[in-house]
């Protein structure tokens, strides 16, 4: 679990990181139940903006998720690269990565 706050205790966002692959046949059954696990930590904290982080292997397919608002919180989608071989290639992914994060965030 993820809790984002600046330093006036007003909360960034949630987050929720997972370990399991999702199918493009079956990802809406897969992510429902950690979607609303994040919607309940949103009210919990009163965040308006949560994250759900998914691995995602070199050699697998992307599976596509639009970001979603639902009940006044908008909800990501992140897959982080895993498996990758390439160190250089590892770092590049995941900064393209957070400096998506963070221009999504300051929105």
């Amino acid at each position: 679990d993820i809790l984002v706050k600046t330093s006036n205790g007003e909360t960034i966002f949630v987050g929720d990181a997972k370990y399991k692959i999702l199918s493009t046949e079956t990802k809406n059954v897969q992510y429902q139940s950690d979607f609303y696990q994040l919607l309940s930590y949103s009210k919990l904290t009163q965040a308006r903006k949560a994250i759900l982080f998914y691995p995602r292997f070199e050699n697998e397919s992307s599976v596509e998720f639009r970001d979603t608002l639902l009940e006044n919180l908008q909800v990501r989608f992140v897959f982080l690269p895993l498996g990758m071989d390439n160190r250089d290639d590892l770092q590049a992914s995941l900064y393209e990565m957070m400096v998506d994060i963070n221009n999504w965030i300051a929105n």
